[in-house]
């Protein structure tokens, strides 16, 4: 099978009511019976069902497309009645994996770039793995996705402003009340869009916050972290009388607020309460918006509140569409150069390849936005004459001598110097007036940068170069070594954007290599057997440093892991339950270029735990306290106890 088999099927927000989504939705605890019952369907070898509170879609592969399609669409139907009908659309091919991959990327969102359907996808596509539900295709197209996804935030600015539902919750709550501090908000629920509540409204001045949950602890893990305080459910309902805000996020399939309950707890109180609905299906009775003093906000009313913001992201949104719409291809290439050599009509198969990688190439050309236009406007070869200051000999002058710099015009300083009238003098414009120089030939008459100090060459050189990513220079450990900026880059030869020394034009390759030329050991760990895809070109070193400064190490950012985070997402917390070592830094685990072992990690499983846990399975029998490590667990992994071992908002233990 290959990309031809892939057939997605679904309703969202755009294409269905609440109500129908509301019938159509499956709840966690029932996603392995729903899985179960799709494939039952027939003709389908792998499947996927993604269920959230904006949507519904079925991944599958079949060897018959369209009897898939028909089927599920059948299912869906079943679930959602008549509105369903008109809301499914039927996506395949390439056009099903872009969708994947923009639905991924919270681009297909309401909240564009939203961070909880990134968890969302995940979740959907592991519990589809655990149960064998998936394959070949589907493994590579949804490990392709997620990645993808990731990227794509790093890359863009769509995180920025409101990300997620929670966040346009709390904000909905901070603006009906501004003073904030005094008002008591209820959060009920312990899943991802609560604990986003939670959050926000915290940074938003609400220091009184109640975590409400059938279990306790549950609350308690997601309250404390946060400076709130865990409630019992009962009592959370009864906080209702008092509050000021409620924020209802609880997997039920039934209201969990009704009108009966609700209408004696608003007796009597003299300013209204907002209740905010994010669940699906819905966790408070329509009925209940009808009471005086109730202001009911559901997950379609939220939509106008982000709308300003969507609009910021717009730039940014078109620049996510373009890396989301290649790195599908990209996907859909592989897929197709796999089967290629397994099927009968392999010719056939890589024609399609070929096709495809010509997509990409005519994407790349034709599909570009307006934020990497060109500027398309004519400028003139070169500039028209004009006087020489005083002292200044020009560049023709310099060129009867330095003759070995005559392409100097092809380069980006030279093509700097041709586009900018005040830079008539050229050469002069670095070096200084050569009036004298030109006449007597004297080196002492001109600004030489052979030999020149490094804080010489850098002073001369942020005359022009200006750019933020160049302030903390003089913090930089380039600096702080020595290195000048001629070490990496060349004025008169190169021809790159960057005008990198090597190897002239500015690649990711050439990048790295500038880099490695002085970093040696850092090269060395690269080609270990773990490492970030710096060798083969999908990423560079500027993709975590800043070779001109930075807070930490030249970092991208103010320490390790919030680096690290803007890839590693998923990882980032904050959790209820904190793994010391992984909080303080991401560094006392891995090591960031190549390691001999998986993950990058500094020693294999399980003596890297032992480090800090020296008897992490203990039994004390006659007074003596001992190892009680089976064998079995000796040559096993600590993570495949404690999988969540980044942190957990579930268990201390950080078991899954």
């Amino acid at each position: 099978m290959n990309i031809e088999n892939i057939v997605l099927v679904g309703l969202n927000h755009m294409t269905a009511p609440m109500s129908c989504r509301e019938r159509v939705a499956v709840p966690k605890e029932r996603l392995g019976a729903a899985l179960r019952e799709v494939m039952a369907l027939g003709g389908l070898e792998e499947a996927v069902l993604l269920s959230t509170c904006s949507r519904i879609e079925i991944v599958a592969a079949s060897c018959e497309p369209a009897r898939a399609a028909s089927s599920l669409g059948d299912w869906l139907r079943a679930r959602g009645g008549a509105d369903a009908g008109g809301g499914l659309y039927v996506k395949t091919g390439l056009d099903a994996v872009k969708h994947l991959f923009r639905v991924t990327a919270g681009l297909d969102s309401w909240i564009v770039g939203e961070s909880e359907i990134q968890g969302q996808v995940r979740r959907a596509y592991q519990a589809a793995f655990e149960a064998r539900c998936t394959g070949r295709v589907l493994n590579r197209v949804f490990q392709s996705a997620l990645s993808a996804g990731k990227a794509v935030r790093a890359g863009t600015g769509i995180q920025t402003g409101i990300n997620s539902i929670g966040g346009a919750a709390a904000l909905q709550a901070h603006r009906l009340f501004p003073g904030g501090k005094n008002g008591r908000v209820v959060v009920f629920g312990s899943g991802e869009a609560a604990e986003a509540v939670v959050r926000h409204l915290a940074a938003k001045s609400f220091t009184e916050i109640c975590v409400a949950n059938r279990t306790l602890e549950k609350a308690r893990a997601m309250a404390e972290p946060l400076g709130g305080k865990a409630v019992g459910f009962a009592e959370g309902l009864a906080l209702l009388a008092t509050a000021k805000a409620a924020v209802f996020s609880v997997g039920s399939e039934r209201a969990v607020l009704t009108k009966e309950t609700l209408a004696p707890l608003l007796a009597g109180r003299a300013e209204p309460l907002l209740l905010i609905d994010l669940g699906l299906p819905r966790n408070i009775e329509p009925a209940c918006g009808e009471l005086a003093g109730a202001h009911l906000r559901g997950l379609d009313d939220l939509k106008e509140l982000v709308r300003e913001s969507m609009e910021r992201k717009a730039a940014d949104k078109e620049k996510a569409e373009l890396l989301s719409a290649l790195a599908a291809s990209d996907c859909a290439i592989e897929l197709l150069k796999y089967a290629a050599p397994r099927t009968g009509q392999g010719d056939s198969a890589m024609k399609i390849v070929k096709s495809a990688a010509a997509l990409v190439a005519i994407i790349s050309l034709f599909a570009v936005p307006s934020w990497a236009q060109a500027d398309k406007t004519e400028k003139p070869a070169a500039k028209a004459e004009l006087a020489l200051p005083a002292g200044h000999a020009g560049a023709a002058a310099c060129l009867t001598c330095h003759d070995t710099h005559k392409d100097f015009n092809k380069t980006l300083h030279g093509r700097k110097v041709l586009s900018n009238p005040k830079l008539s003098n050229s050469c002069e414009s670095c070096h200084g007036p050569g009036a004298a120089h030109a006449e007597t030939g004297d080196k002492d008459k001109i600004v030489s940068f052979k030999g020149m100090e490094s804080a010489a060459v850098a002073d001369a050189c942020f005359k022009c170069h200006t750019n933020k990513n160049l302030l903390l220079w003089k913090t930089s450990h380039h600096n702080q070594g020595g290195v000048s900026c001629l070490q990496c880059h060349s004025v008169h030869e190169s021809e790159g954007r960057k005008s990198l020394k090597k190897p002239g034009v500015f690649t990711e390759k050439s990048q790295t290599e500038t880099c490695l030329q002085c970093h040696k050991k850092q090269k060395s760990e690269m080609r270990l057997a773990s490492h970030h895809p710096i060798p083969e070109g999908k990423m560079t070193c500027a993709s975590c440093h800043n070779p001109h400064g930075g807070i930490d190490g030249n970092l991208k950012a103010d320490s390790s892991e919030e680096l690290c985070a803007k890839c590693h997402v998923e990882k980032a917390g904050p959790y209820a339950n904190e793994h010391p070592p992984v909080s303080d830094s991401c560094m006392n685990c891995h090591k960031p270029h190549g390691s001999a072992n998986d993950k990058l990690l500094k020693q294999a499983q399980p003596y890297l735990c032992l480090n800090c846990h020296k008897f992490p399975h203990t039994t004390t029998a006659n007074g003596f306290t001992g190892v009680s490590l089976s064998r079995e667990e000796q040559r096993g992994n600590c993570v495949d106890c404690h999988k969540e071992i980044h942190g957990s908002d579930r268990k201390a233990s950080f078991k899954d």
